[in-house]
This record gives structure tokens, sequence and C-alpha cells, in this order.
């Protein structure tokens, strides 16, 4: 790029030079994608929507003194918190992912050309030109245990390094929503960023396209794709979304929480004055994250109790050109409702698995989403790392899923099975009454119950096109409620088969789950289509949900399985691809 140039559309490229005093805007909400080389002396200007995608194999040239702009879009209000993660780092010819300061980076972006923020010391911003910010509500939280005392304020001029977040209130500005530019030298390739066992960190999208957070959280929770092996983190993103009706400073009034993703999905943020449910459309009370963060965003994980490696991990391959009215992207920057999804973006592919929502709302109005999805061979019914969300910011009212003494917010389990009973706890500050309903479900047919079953009044109550209000006195229940789908009950149910095998395709496994709590599986024997045993396990602990049998060395075919138990055998057959 020798002169001043404008792309429309998309482009692909292997090679880009932009010279110095030169710029290349990018219109048409496209992507820019580079797959070998990039040097930078002059200025991409990414507007609107438009991406910059370097791959696997995309170099940034260290020396390149130039340097991109990009808009984002958070919230105008001067009372509510974005969490924000920078693109770029500051621009410099000696090194790439150097870091940042705020006041480097970030800048009004009301006018065609970007202005320095007028930073005041003031508890609110207002609305000048350009415009105002308070220098108070600058922090981060760098790899620290779970106490309100390790924030640290880091101001306009605090160093940042490359991945770390921060947090920002708004100007005060009329509409719901004030642009930013993000200006400097773009992030590429592989950051780390430290996390210790049960400490949390404040990241964020380090690139200036959109993360995917499904192979971000793959990267950190299985490196290498090692069977068995532990990452940096737990698996979970936690997204803080403030209210709009959020009117004070003073963090004990906040309205708001965190909302939640994982492999098996996300839900909103609990929390008060953010709506109610019932329409299936969780925009109208709040943002439910999903597969693809925005440019710009920032999010808390948690680093992974047992840890192979203690660095969470942004690369590359973990990135994508997905725009953020898409459906698929996680809308928490924006306030528009979700639009349809483009045909030429490719859908999660979690698209085919069995999801209810489910929400909870307290005698005084505390709400509470949690999500049960039925994620077939790639999850279980104990505890898995990815899959389910441990609850991050319980609340005097709230309600969750309970794994033993684990409070979970998102639970990832194996394959539906009708018998199947999910425990959850409820919390109620006050008294009076409470209600559960379905803000959503995907895969789900109507005729299909959904129970809570009350064990106090041994009552099943249907909430599948319904609610179930019941007046509860002030307390906590974390025995008395749990998640049914048929209310017979299960010593007498039997047309359920109380042992299902399923083949795992990704792990090269059989999955044998056991919903009957009072079977004992004794040993799995396998034959091939001749009759000829081929495999014998016995099985040690046969009281277990969940048995796992590796199938490393078995040839492409069918197989016959015969499950031994205290009772009668179970048969079956699986495929091996």
């Amino acid at each position: 790029v020798k002169h001043t140039n404008t792309l429309a559309n998309s482009v692909s490229h292997v090679g880009l030079i932009v010279d110095t005093n030169r710029r290349l805007t990018v219109n048409g909400d496209s992507g820019l994608s580079n797959s070998y080389g990039l040097t930078l002396n002059g200025e991409i200007d990414l507007t609107g929507r438009s991406q910059l995608i370097q791959t696997n194999d995309s170099d940034l040239t260290v020396s390149s003194s130039g340097r991109i702009q990009r808009d984002q879009q958070g919230t105008s209000n001067s009372f509510n918190y974005n969490y924000w993660s920078s693109p770029v780092s500051t621009t410099n010819n000696t090194a790439n992912n150097i870091g940042y300061t705020i006041s480097d980076v970030f800048k009004d972006g009301t006018t065609t050309a970007p202005q320095d923020i007028s930073w005041v010391g003031d508890a609110d911003g207002s609305a000048t030109s350009p415009i105002s910010l308070s220098n108070y509500w600058q922090y981060t939280f760098r790899n620290q245990t779970d106490s309100y005392a390790n924030w640290e304020y880091i101001g306009p001029t605090g160093s940042l390094n490359t991945g770390d977040g921060f947090t920002l209130k708004g100007s005060g500005a009329a509409g719901s929503t004030q642009n930013y530019t993000f200006v400097g030298k773009p992030n590429n390739g592989l950051i780390n960023r430290p996390v210790a066992a049960g400490n949390l960190a404040l990241v964020g999208n380090p690139y200036p396209s959109a993360l995917d957070a499904d192979e971000f959280i793959r990267d950190n929770i299985n490196p290498g794709g090692n069977a068995g092996t532990t990452g940096s983190i737990i698996g979970t993103l936690y997204f803080w979304q403030h209210s709009p009706a959020n009117n004070s400073h003073v963090t004990v009034n906040y309205i708001g929480g965190y909302a939640t993703y994982t492999l098996a999905g996300g839900t909103v943020a609990s929390g008060t004055g953010l709506g109610g449910a019932g329409t299936g459309d969780p925009s109208l009370y709040a943002f439910r994250p999903r597969r693809y963060v925005p440019v710009g965003q920032g999010f808390f994980v948690e680093g992974a109790t047992s840890q192979l490696q203690s660095n969470i991990q942004f690369r590359n391959s973990q990135r994508a050109f997905v725009k953020e009215d898409n459906a698929s992207s996680t809308p928490m920057l924006r306030q528009a409702a979700n639009t349809a999804e483009p045909a030429n973006v490719e859908s999660p592919s979690t698209n085919h698995y069995k999801k209810i929502w489910f929400f909870y709302t307290s005698a005084n109005q505390q709400y509470r989403e949690t999500l049960l999805s039925f994620m077939n061979e790639f999850a279980t019914d104990g505890y898995d790392n990815g899959y389910d969300a441990v609850l991050f910011d319980e609340n005097a009212s709230d309600m969750y899923f309970l794994l033993g003494d684990t409070k979970l917010v998102i639970q990832g389990v194996g394959t539906f099975n009708e018998s199947s009973q999910y425990p959850i706890g409820v919390k109620n500050e006050v008294d009076g009454n409470v209600k559960f309903e379905i803000s959503q479900a995907e895969n789900w047919t109507t005729d299909q119950p959904v129970y809570i079953y009350d064990s106090e009044l041994d009552t099943y109550n249907d909430i599948n096109g319904s609610e179930f209000q019941i007046n509860l006195p002030a307390g906590t229940y974390d025995t008395r409620f749990s998640i049914r789908f048929t209310n017979i009950p299960l010593s007498t149910n039997t047309a359920i088969n109380p042992v299902n095998m399923t083949y795992a395709t990704e792990s090269n496994a059989l999955s044998i789950v056991n919903t009957d709590i009072n079977r004992i599986l004794k040993s799995v024997r396998i034959y091939n289509l001749l009759g000829q045993e081929i495999d014998s396990v016995e099985l040690e602990r046969g009281d277990l949900a969940r048995t796992i049998i590796p199938l490393n060395q078995y040839a492409t075919g069918t197989y016959l399985v015969q499950v031994e138990t205290n009772a009668e055998p179970i048969s079956g057959k699986i495929i091996v691809k």
C-alpha cells in the first residue's frame, strides 16, 4: 500500500505492507485477513465492525512503527462499568505485544478523528468535546485470590500487559452507548497471562478480531489436546453486566451481576432490575454470552486447582471474523438486540444438544438464570471442567444446581435420560412467593415434561410451557427441590433403561451411564459380530454413575456390549468410527 486506499469488502492476503504515511481504510464491516506476514508502518482504519485477522502462521514485523484504529461501543452511563481489554499495544518499532496505558490507546471516538480523552478528578464523567471521564474507576485484577481488596488501581496512566482487562465507567452522554476508538500497534500471536491455582484474573480478548471462546476454553483446559491433562483455568468465562437502572457509585448498591459462559452454553447475569423471563428473548432483561467474544471485551477466569500450566494462553488459532451483530457473538458491549445470524458464518457446534435455561425469581425480585445442557459423550453427571460453571456471585436470594457441595450456575451433563434428576438449591431472603420458569429451551419438545419436584410436598410441577409459584419462608432450601423429567418414581418406572451405552467419537471411548442408584455394575464384555469375546473389564467401582472405557486399539466396526450387574445383564451395540 503506497497510497491512500479503501476496501469495501473482505479481503484475504498472504502478505501486506502498508508504507509510512499511507492509510488503508476497511469499510463495510469487512474482514482483513493475513496468512503469512504484515508490515505496518502506516495506518489501517478498521471502520464499524471491520476486523484484522492474522492466522496461525501470520507474523507482524517487529520493526513495524504504524498503527490501527478500531471503534468499539461501551456504556455511556457514568455509574456503570464495562470490562475492557485492548486489541492494541502502545505504538513502537522495537517489539510486539508490549502492553499499554489506557490514555495511550483508548480515545474518544465521537468524532471522525479520534481525540484524547479528558481525564477529570470528579466521580462522574461528562459529555464534553472531547469527552471527560473520571479517573477514579480504572482498575484491573491480576492473578490474585478472590478478595475485593485485590482490585488494583491503575488509572489512565498505569501500565497494563497485553491480555489484561480493565474497568471503565461512561461519560454520561445521551443515549445508551459511547463510541471509543482503540489506536495503536495491533496485538498478534501467542500471548500469555499468569494465573495461579484458585486465583482470579481479569483478562480479555487481546486481538482486533473476534475471539472464539470455545477454542480459548479448550486450549486452556486441555493443553495440546492430551487426555487427562489439566490446563490453567477451570474453563468458565465470567462477564460483568451492569443494569441500565444502576444509578450509584456505591458498590453495595450496584445493580448487576456476572453472566457466564462454558462449552455447554451461557447464562445471563443475576441481579435485580434486569427485567423478567418468559419470552425466550434474553435481550429483554440481560445479555447472554455466546461463542464469540467481541473486540475489546474483558472477562474473569479462575485458575484450575491442579494445573499442568500456569499461563492463560491466547493464540491466533482462537481468532475469527465474526461481527458483533452476529447471533453467535457475545453482545456485552452493545445495547441493540441480536439480529439474525448471517448465512456465511457457521453456527456453534452445540446446536444439536438439548438445553434448558431455568429462570428463578425470588420474593424480593432477585433473578437467577441457570442452564442444564445435555452434551452427550462430551460431559458427565459429575463435574466436567470446561462444561460446568461454579456459581461466581452468590446472592442473598439465589438458585443453583447442587453437585455434592458444589454450587453450579451451568451444569453440563451426558445423554438425556428421562429418569435422571438434578438437585437444585434455592435461597429466599424474605418471606413470599418465588417463581420457577423456563426462559429458553433448545432442541426440546413441547410434550416432554420438565418438573420442579418438591420433596416436602411430594409434588411434581411441570414448567414446560407454564410457571410454578410457591410461597416460601425466608431461608435456604438445599434438599427440597430438584429438576425431573418424569413423575413416575424410579423404583416403579420399569420402562426406562437404567444403563445407557454410547461411543464417544472425540475421546474414542465407551461411555456407560448408570442412572439406577440401586444397580451395581460388575463387568463389561465386548464382542464382535461373530460372537467372539475380544475384551473384558472388571469394574472395581460399579457404583459410579459414569464409566469410561478407552477403545484406542479397536478397529472401525460394530461391537456388542454386555454389562453384568447385580440384577439382570444389560446389552447394547456401539459403532466405532
